[in-house]
Formats: structure tokens, C-alpha cells, sequence
């Protein structure tokens, strides 16, 4: 009791600070979990101007076409598109990397489906040289299983 007397001010002290070290932390996750929603909706805005674009236009009606001859040159807007789509795909896969978002389920069956038509497909052989390694290796090994 008597050291109760001698030490309140700094047992009171000490209680605030951890109370205050737990409230912190708390607002660090409320914070964290906001900011991917954040960046999940920002992601969802790109995503849906994208697919927008693709509805606007019809010359980019071949890209979802399975009996594409094989010697199809793509055309420059063709080309365009999936290459915006293939910048798309690497900044989600970065923001999922970084921790910046949450994994997106079904991410890997659909990257299978969209490269594994004619035209994704060579316009991504054009481009794969440009991408970074381990955006390369992820989108070779969901084509390749």
C-alpha cells in the first residue's frame, strides 16, 4: 500500500502510455483495413473504364474470338487495349504483393482464360519482355498450368 502511495503518479503513467500504445494500434488497423477497401474500389473504378472502353468500341470485338486465323496480326488498337489490360493486371498484382489490397479470388482463372485466347495471347508474347520478373513468372505459370 505504502509503495501504492510512493508510486501512483507513475503506475498512472504507465497505464496511460500502454493504453495509449493499444488505441494506437487499434487506429493503425481500423486505418489499414479503410485503405485497402480504398485501394480495392480505386482498383474496381480502372477496372470498370477499362471494360467501358471495350463496350465503346468495336474494333476490339476479335479480342474475345477463339477461331482467330494464325497468322492474325493484332491491330494497333488491339494491341492498345490488352496492353492496358496486361498494366491493369500488374498493378493488381503489386497491390496484392505489397499488402496494399486483398488477394482477389478467381484472379488466376481468369488471367488462364483471357490469355489462353488467340489475340491476349500474342499481344502478351509481344509485351512479356517489358514486364517485370515476377509479374512474368506468375502470369506464365497461370498460363502454363
Amino acid at each position: 500500500m505504502e509503495w501504492i502511495q510512493n508510486n501512483w503518479f507513475n503506475v498512472l503513467q504507465s497505464i496511460g502510455i500502454i493504453a495509449s500504445v493499444l488505441f494506437t494500434a487499434y487506429v493503425v488497423r481500423v486505418s489499414n483495413k479503410s485503405k485497402k477497401v480504398e485501394n480495392l474500389l480505386l482498383l474496381n473504378q480502372y477496372h470498370r473504364e477499362i471494360w467501358l472502353y471495350y463496350l465503346d468500341n468495336p474494333h476490339l470485338s476479335s479480342i474475345f474470338k477463339k477461331d482467330i486465323p494464325e497468322d492474325y496480326n493484332p491491330t494497333d488498337i488491339e494491341n492498345r487495349f490488352v496492353s492496358i489490360i496486361i498494366l491493369h493486371l500488374n498493378t493488381a498484382f503489386l497491390a496484392t504483393k505489397a499488402g496494399v489490397i486483398e488477394r482477389i479470388e478467381k484472379l488466376d482463372f481468369d488471367v488462364k482464360n483471357f490469355f489462353s485466347l488467340p489475340v491476349p495471347r500474342k499481344i502478351w508474347e509481344l509485351n512479356r519482355i517489358y514486364q517485370n520478373q515476377a509479374f512474368l513468372d506468375y502470369v506464365e505459370r497461370i498460363i502454363n498450368k
